[in-house]
């Protein structure tokens, strides 16, 4: 069986020098995110993260995200300088493969 999303939301987000949570959020439990013009950290504990501590992702860089508890939690800050994150947000259902 394929799986399928329904992607019902996007935005881009500027990442810089103070952690940033995502903004479209309700309803979600599931992200498709790209990291566009610097890298950055992130965490998804609740936990702000710096430019020194946090998961990596490179410029060019796709992270996928599933849960709705991670989603909630995801705070983002830029590495050096600032860039942004695109990112579409969807919902899947319980269950689905």
């Amino acid at each position: 069986m394929p799986l399928v999303y329904d992607i019902n939301g996007f935005e881009t987000i500027v990442t810089g020098a103070a952690a940033v949570p995502f903004t479209v959020v309700a309803g979600r439990n599931y992200a498709f995110i790209t990291v566009e013009g610097t890298p950055v950290r992130f965490r998804v504990d609740g936990v702000a993260p710096t430019a020194a501590v946090g998961h990596l992702l490179a410029i060019g860089d796709v992270l996928v995200l599933e849960g709705g508890t991670a989603i909630m939690q995801f705070q983002v800050i830029a590495t050096a300088g600032a860039g942004t994150i695109s990112v579409s947000y969807g919902y899947r259902e319980q269950g689905m493969p």
